[in-house]
């Protein structure tokens, strides 16, 4: 197994900006790889899954089996939260454009937040979302505190584990974030995040 050609050949498929492989991790993987992602592969993810973008990687690492674990450039949760990182899901990618966010979150069902809600058919409550979104939201755009107000709130389709969604910050006004949380191009949630002035 040549790692260094298989590295080649993932970075050709433009979907990776950095990838390091490590051979031999168990049980049933061939490779471990910790990559960060291409907006192209972030947005294959967004479009398609996580299934899909496997899929298609796969092929490029000639069917090699790879336990992936994605990185973004710096942590986008507040520093308070990382005190209970437990009850925080992954972020497997961060794009920014002109101060607008996307990033790609990991719904894994062993998150707390499935406790009970609810036994055999787990479901990501609407207030979870609202909650993430509100503490990406301070990070990204600075904000201190929780919003003082939110509108047009909608929750449109269930988040059922395990999946990854794709929560799309906008700022919309003056002190006014659009959130939506997206998975293959269905809207589960969205709504208005509206704050004061941002602290400076």
């Amino acid at each position: 197994m040549n790692m260094e050609s298989i590295s080649e050949q993932l970075l050709a498929t433009g979907f990776f900006s950095s990838i390091e492989l490590v051979p031999r991790v168990p049980p049933g993987h061939d490779l471990a790889a910790t990559a960060r992602l291409t907006g192209a592969g972030h947005c294959l993810i967004a479009r398609e899954g996580l299934q899909a973008f496997r899929s298609q990687v796969g092929s490029a690492a000639r069917e090699v089996s790879i336990k992936w674990h994605f990185i973004t450039a710096s942590n986008p949760w507040p520093v308070a939260t990382l005190e209970r990182s437990e009850r925080l899901p992954a972020v497997l990618s961060h794009l920014e454009v002109e101060g607008n966010h996307r990033l790609l979150i990991e719904i894994d069902p062993g998150l707390c937040w499935f406790e009970g809600h609810f036994p055999g058919q787990p479901i990501l409550a609407g207030v979870v979302q609202l909650h993430w979104a509100g503490l990406l939201t301070q990070k990204l755009f600075g904000y201190d505190k929780y919003p003082e107000r939110i509108a047009r709130l909608k929750f449109q389709h269930l988040v059922v584990p395990p999946t990854v969604l794709e929560l799309m910050l906008t700022s919309v006004a003056r002190h006014v974030v659009h959130f939506r949380f997206d998975s293959c191009g269905q809207c589960h949630s969205q709504g208005r995040l509206n704050y004061n002035e941002p602290d400076s």
